[in-house]
This record gives C-alpha cells, structure tokens and sequence, in this order.
C-alpha cells in the first residue's frame, strides 16, 4: 500500500519533540499523498532497539511487518533478532 510507510526512530514523528530512549517503530498513513501522516505506534517501551522495518511483497489480503530489535552497531557488529508482525485479513 504505496499510503503506508513504517519508520524507526527515536523521536516522536507526531510531534518531533518527544524523544525515547531507544528506536520505536511508527506506522505512518497518509491520504493527500505525503503531504501529511497520522502516525500511530508499532513497538513502544521497548527494553531494546527497533531498527530497519522492511514489508515484503506479499498480496493485497496480507502484510508482514519485520525489523531487527537488539543491538545493531555495524553489518558485522550486532546482537539483534529479527522480529514481524503478520496481518491476514479473513
């Protein structure tokens, strides 16, 4: 869905000032083409980091969410696990 956009940060994207002591996943809806999003929550007081949301190509009645939540310094340098959430309409 080209209107969804998933983001980790550690900032609060609803208002940019509230900062959290590791990266958060926020899921992101826009209806007037990325002028505007309503941002909403995926992970929140998460003990760890939640890095690189990534949603693979699946089909229009599913979608996997997946990120890395752990330590994750440099390509070789992590303790970190791969993490999803799958969503399947009925």
């Amino acid at each position: 869905d080209p209107r969804v956009v998933y983001v980790s940060t550690s900032v609060d994207p609803r208002d940019d000032t509230i900062e959290y002591p590791v990266d958060e996943i926020w899921k992101g809806v826009t209806c007037d083409d990325g002028v505007s999003f309503a941002w909403t929550p995926v992970t929140m007081n998460s003990q760890h980091d939640n890095l690189r949301p990534t949603v693979p190509g699946w089909n229009s009645r599913n979608t996997a969410l997946l990120w890395f939540r752990g330590t994750y310094n440099t390509a070789q340098g992590f303790d970190a696990e791969v993490v999803g959430i799958i969503s399947q309409e009925q």
